[in-house]
């Protein structure tokens, strides 16, 4: 019964997703049902197991993050110059084969300018509206690894640490490289100045002959 009840929970969005948010009804709900059963019956023993106690502050980070960025969306679609920027993004998965990536591929696409598209491997493809929008995709990713305990709660701290050094790093490159960039033209230039200077008499002095 209780997988019966977990596998109503991931059949559950994804049949609104198809159906744009419409239960349908009698059909819809026996279709939801069957589904589920068919999942319980031909996928076999789940590997990973929810934790319960952590299911209430995921469920509030989820309707938080829902609500914020239907907000975002919606200001977006309906500004005059219409500031959005679709295209698609490959992000790499570090949740776990099973229920874990199932849940990922299905809660990505209820959150709002974020569309799950195909899974590679460990390559998850995504449709989305807004730029920013794999902080959101990770922030999601990490829930979902603390909520089936196979991420730490620090792993999408220390990925963003990480992401933060390789920035700077980046950062520290490029104002070397502009650094040396600028010296060596303030040497041509100095060099060119003197070589003007050095030019300049003799010039003058086959003028006077």
């Amino acid at each position: 019964m209780r997988r019966y009840f977990k596998a109503l929970l991931v059949v559950v969005p994804l049949w609104l997703i198809l159906t744009g948010g419409a239960l349908g009804g009698l059909f819809g709900l026996v279709t939801v049902l069957a589904a589920a059963f068919a999942a319980v019956l031909y996928v076999g023993p789940w590997t990973h197991r929810w934790r319960w106690l952590r299911m209430p502050r995921f469920i509030l980070f989820f309707l938080q993050r829902s609500l914020i960025g239907a907000i975002d969306v919606g200001y977006r679609a309906l500004h005059p110059r219409l500031p959005l920027h679709p295209g698609w993004m490959s992000y790499r998965l570090r949740l776990p084969s099973g229920e874990p990536r199932v849940a990922m591929v299905a809660l990505v696409s209820l959150l709002p300018g974020t569309l799950a598209a195909d899974l590679y491997g460990d390559e998850l493809v995504v449709h989305v509206i807004v730029p920013d929008a794999e902080p959101e995709i990770r922030r999601l990713e990490s829930h979902i690894g603390v909520l089936y305990g196979c991420l730490a709660t620090g792993e999408s701290g220390e990925s963003g640490e990480s992401g933060e050094t390789n920035e700077t790093a980046k950062m520290g490159t490029t104002s070397g490289q502009s650094g040396e960039g600028s010296s060596e033209a303030s040497s041509e230039a100095s060099s060119g100045q003197s070589a003007g200077t050095r030019t300049g008499p003799s010039g003058g002095s086959r003028g006077r002959s």
